[in-house]
């Protein structure tokens, strides 16, 4: 499964926001991962170990799987991941605001 037109960091930064997270800070606080650990993965400079990613996905809400398979770590036929039911449609439009700046 690859991100349409985007990196997992830009995918995993609206995410963060979709779930109510306005600073990286606040995920951090609530996942245990570092802040600068999610700025090196929103900035695309890092990729999360699966530890990471598993408590990234509890804090956030999402399935840990679908973050495995969206890094590339998880490796199976079906690998599809609802990307869109990850993310509210309200952030859908705010990153179309965002894209056009």
């Amino acid at each position: 499964m690859k991100l349409p037109d985007e990196g997992f960091g830009d995918f995993f930064r609206r995410l963060r926001r979709a779930k109510g997270f306005k600073s990286q800070k606040e995920l951090s606080e609530a996942s245990g991962v570092s802040q600068a650990t999610i700025s090196r993965i929103e900035d695309g400079t890092q990729t999360p170990q699966p530890e990471t990613l598993k408590q990234l996905s509890d804090a956030l809400g999402v399935s840990y799987r679908d973050l495995m398979v969206l890094v590339g770590h998880w490796k199976e036929k079906d690998d599809s991941v609802n990307i869109g039911g990850m993310l509210k449609k309200e952030t859908n439009a705010l990153y179309e605001t965002e894209k056009k700046h």
